[in-house]
This record gives C-alpha cells, sequence and structure tokens, in this order.
C-alpha cells in the first residue's frame, strides 16, 4: 500500500510539474510576445518619429530660405534708393521663379511700388488695408509670414506673403514678396510615411495647405480648415505640441 501511494504521489507531482513548466512556458511566450511587439512598435514610431522630423526640417528650411532673399531684396533697395525698386523686383523674380511681385508699400505717402506689371486701382484699393501691410507693421520690423490664400488667378496657386517693415528707409516702408507654395508641396510629394500612412500640412489657423485627398485640400474656392471634417478631431490637441500620438479614422473611413 505504501508503495502505490508512493507512486500515486510521484505521478501527481510529474504532472504537477509538467503544468507548471508548460504554464511557466506559456506565460514566459506570452511576455516575450508582448515585449517583441513592444519593442517593434517602438522602434518604427521612433523610426517613424526620426523619418517626419527630417521632412519637417526641410519644409521649414524653405521658409528660411525666403527669409534670406526677403533680406537680401531689401538690402538691395536700400542701397540703391526707391527709384531703383521696380527694376531689382524684376531682376529677384527672374532669379527665383517661385517668387512673384517683390514690393514696397510706404507710409509716408501710401504710395506702392513693385515691378510695374501690375498697378492697384487707388479707387478701391487701400494700401493701409492691404493684410500683408498691417501683418509687416504689427511684426515689429522682424521678419514674418502671411496667412496662405488660394490666388485669384488662374491656375490658381497657393500664395503666402512674405513681409519686413523697416522704419528708418524713405519715412516707413513694409516690404513684401509673394511666395507660391508650389515647391512647397511638390516636396510633400515626395514623401513616404510606413504603413500606408500619409502626411498633410496646416497652417496657424488650421486650414488644410496639402492633403493627398483632394476634397481636403485647397481648390480655387479657396481653404478648408481641418475642423470641418469631425473624423479629424482627435488630432487637434496635437496641434498645440511639438509631438504626440492619437487615434482617428481617416478621411476614407
Amino acid at each position: 500500500m505504501e508503495k502505490k501511494s508512493n507512486t500515486k504521489l510521484s505521478t501527481r507531482l510529474l504532472i504537477a510539474i509538467v503544468s507548471i513548466s508548460v504554464v511557466g512556458l506559456l506565460l514566459a511566450f506570452v511576455a516575450i510576445n508582448i515585449f517583441v511587439r513592444q519593442t517593434i512598435y517602438n522602434n518604427i514610431m521612433a523610426a517613424t518619429h526620426a523619418e517626419m522630423s527630417t521632412y519637417a526640417t526641410q519644409i521649414n528650411n524653405i521658409f528660411v530660405n525666403n527669409t534670406y532673399i526677403m533680406n537680401s531684396f531689401i538690402s538691395a533697395t536700400e542701397s540703391m534708393g526707391r527709384e531703383n525698386l521696380p527694376a531689382i523686383a524684376r531682376r529677384f523674380e527672374e532669379e527665383y521663379n517661385f517668387i512673384s511681385l517683390p514690393a514696397a508699400g510706404f507710409t509716408v505717402d501710401s504710395a506702392f511700388v513693385s515691378t510695374g506689371a501690375w498697378i492697384p486701382d487707388p479707387a478701391t484699393w487701400v494700401l493701409e488695408e492691404r493684410p500683408w501691410f498691417v501683418d509687416g507693421l504689427a511684426a515689429g520690423g522682424e521678419v514674418a509670414f502671411t496667412a496662405p490664400y488660394v490666388s485669384a488667378v488662374p491656375p490658381n496657386p497657393l500664395i503666402l506673403s512674405i513681409v519686413r517693415h523697416r522704419p528708418q528707409f524713405e519715412g516707413g516702408a513694409v516690404f513684401a514678396i509673394d511666395i507660391t507654395l508650389d515647391n512647397v508641396i511638390a516636396l510633400l510629394n515626395t514623401y513616404s510615411v510606413p504603413g500606408n500612412g500619409y502626411l498633410f500640412l496646416l497652417d496657424n489657423e488650421n486650414n488644410i495647405i496639402f492633403h493627398p485627398d483632394p476634397v481636403m485640400s485647397a481648390s480655387a474656392t479657396g481653404l478648408r480648415n481641418i475642423s470641418e471634417f469631425p473624423n479629424y478631431s482627435p488630432i487637434l490637441p496635437l496641434l498645440d505640441v511639438d509631438y504626440g500620438i492619437t487615434t482617428f479614422t481617416n478621411s476614407n473611413g
């Protein structure tokens, strides 16, 4: 009887040891699987973040370069005088195919001086009411960018103006250059995002500058705001931070 009891006890111990081993292996497999999946996820997110940061830097450099162009335009005009501004403006237009209408508005006489290719109608066009002129004065001498807008001239490119107030020049002047965003959009179209992802670009007012979905992109009728699309509402809090992650349903569901 004692031998039989020992046999049964050994069998139970063996079963218990095997069960513990199987459970341990399962737990280890689950833990390793979770760890590996989390590691892979973290690596993908880190790589994607680094890639997106590179893209953002490249886009930012376009605007930095435009700042240099503006300052060069101002320096050339200030050194050669207001009377030479039309010739200088034409030279800059020829040099940079993505800029148009380099100009200055003068506070002393409300004059608008540019290439001469376009002359505003004084009956309907008031310098002091133009958004670029107002923004230039408000920037306090710093280079500033106006809000983007859709050009009324076909093929209706997206335009923004870079402006700077120079109070010491000819009694005060606001310099301005219109910049087409075609090169920015072309650059965005070359970028790729892992996992069938996509990029879109907003301005400071959350208007959509670029989106791969034509319905959401700018058209001749103007810009659309991201807030018009409820499925994108989860991303709105991210617009106030440098980096963040959220979940949302894209425009195609």
